[in-house]
């Protein structure tokens, strides 16, 4: 992590330890048990908090912006293998957030799927295609998941494990199913072995129950 962003997180934690203090002042002042005298333990305690959302908001963008300032984060095989049994036999897949190093679709055909990328906008004037397996940049993760679900075609998507507490994600919540691998899942960079620091889930529009382990 650089030292902008260990920086940014220092900032932030301090500001939680002066919050507490203050919170512990408060309790104080009034004759009232403080929360925990631990501040850590007291996050936790707080989870429903403006300042927690606001913690948790700030740190997301922290990890977003590393993810998007350290080269593609490419779909690993290991992650295609994970869901293609989840596409129907027959199926166009579509994997619109390709790039000149990214083999995503060449492993879905390796399955036996006829596969389409960088064909099309997928904003603007997709492809023919039935069915999406794609790992799009968490960046755009609002503007993608609204445009899957304006196509209307079903999907299987790589998604920070932070989605799910996002605001904007409660409309989709009734929509959709997380899927939960069985281990952290590794992307590819050109040039690097790195292991993702980051979890991540599959989420889907297919019809199943609302919380799946995969095997």
């Amino acid at each position: 992590m650089s030292n902008r962003s260990l920086f940014c997180i220092h900032n932030l934690s301090c500001k939680f330890l002066d919050y507490t203090a203050s919170r512990q002042k408060h309790y104080r002042a009034n004759k009232r048990t403080a929360v925990s005298d631990n501040p850590y333990k007291e996050l936790f305690l707080l989870g429903g908090s403006s300042f927690y959302v606001y913690y948790s908001e700030m740190f997301n963008q922290i990890l977003h912006k590393k993810v998007k300032t350290c080269g593609d984060w490419n779909t690993s095989k290991a992650a295609v293998d994970a869901i293609v049994h989840l596409i129907p036999k027959g199926s166009i897949v579509y994997e619109p957030f390709t790039n000149d190093t990214s083999k995503s679709h060449i492993y879905i055909h390796d399955h036996g799927f006829k596969t389409v990328s960088h064909i099309g906008d997928f904003y603007k004037n997709p492809p023919d295609f039935n069915f999406i397996i794609t790992n799009p940049p968490f960046s755009e993760m609002l503007r993608c998941l609204s445009r899957l679900f304006e196509l209307g075609k079903p999907f299987v998507i790589i998604a920070p494990l932070s989605l799910i507490v996002r605001n904007y994600f409660k409309q989709y919540r009734d929509k959709v199913s997380i899927l939960i691998p069985t281990k952290r899942i590794q992307f590819q960079r050109a040039g690097s072995n790195d292991r993702s620091p980051f979890d991540c889930i599959y989420v889907t529009n297919l019809p199943m129950d609302k919380l799946i382990y995969l095997e």
